[in-house]
């Protein structure tokens, strides 16, 4: 079980990142 919670929480945080990353862009962009 906990397992399985890690591996959403790592999946979770590796979309916050890609989300953060693609914001910084469009933000350097401008």
């Amino acid at each position: 079980m906990q397992l399985a919670i890690l591996a959403r929480a790592r999946q979770v945080i590796k979309l916050v990142c890609i989300m953060m990353s693609v914001l910084n862009f469009s933000l350097y962009i401008k």
